[in-house]
């Protein structure tokens, strides 16, 4: 049996996998769902990062956008459930954005691309949370006693945005020649893993602050439902049923 951190990282690590199952699911059905048009893909991403023809880049910097917006909200009152849920939102949005990517540029054709699709991230969660959980966490696993400020997950908020833009940058450039679609294995795939890796590890530094902000309580951290922020999303709680 693994030690207490351990076991809260196995609890952190299926409730983003979870929801990131379920967002895939609800993206194939509602307003999103042009955005696994491969063949469309296949054609935007031609176009140059600065040409708002490429939707890729657009949906990113929408997302980009929004956040500082949310950030606000946020720091002004951080026990508001909603406002809070909205941050570890755009960090889960990022990593299905990414991993679409990813599932994009690896795909040989349109049936391949929804069946890989289908994982909800590319990386290994686990690890990147255990970097995070094992680094605030004392041994107790006591989330109250984290070693996480606001300032830490602003920081980490600032590092992931940065990667995000790096990467998007990074595929657009090669995917104007052609580079790197349909391989399995390529500067575009390890860039949008990369890209997932820095949102993941934002994603559980956000609840771990959420919970040490309820008094270690774990259950008490929010989540929006996985659909789309257009549809209103109401708060949910994730770690009920792991409790």
């Amino acid at each position: 049996m693994g030690s207490r951190v351990d076991q809260q990282v196995e609890v952190v690590s299926g409730a983003i996998h979870s929801w990131l199952l379920d967002e895939v699911a609800s993206s194939s059905a509602d307003r999103n769902q042009y955005l696994d048009d491969y063949v469309s893909w296949r054609e935007q991403i031609k176009y140059r990062y600065d040409d708002p023809r490429n939707l890729t880049v657009a949906k990113n910097q929408a997302h980009l956008d929004r956040l500082p917006v949310w950030w606000q909200a946020y720091e002004i009152d951080p026990l508001q459930d909603e406002a809070c849920a909205k941050i570890s939102f755009a960090g889960l949005m990022f990593i299905s954005g990414a991993f679409r990517n990813q599932s994009r540029f690896q795909a040989r054709d349109a049936e391949d691309y929804q069946t890989r699709r289908k994982a909800g991230i590319g990386i290994d969660i686990e690890s990147a949370v255990s970097t995070r959980l094992h680094t605030h966490l004392p041994r107790t696993a006591n989330f109250a006693n984290a070693k996480i400020t606001m300032e830490t997950l602003n920081n980490r908020r600032k590092q992931s945005e940065r990667v995000t833009e790096l990467a998007v940058k990074a595929i657009c450039a090669r995917a104007v020649y052609g580079y790197d679609v349909g391989q399995e294995h390529s500067r575009s795939v390890n860039e949008v893993k990369q890209d997932q890796y820095a949102w993941v590890t934002f994603v559980a530094d956000c609840i771990t602050l959420a919970a040490k902000q309820r008094r270690g309580e774990l259950v008490a951290v929010p989540f929006l439902h996985p659909i789309n922020i257009s549809d209103n999303p109401g708060v949910i709680y994730p770690f009920t049923e792991a409790a």
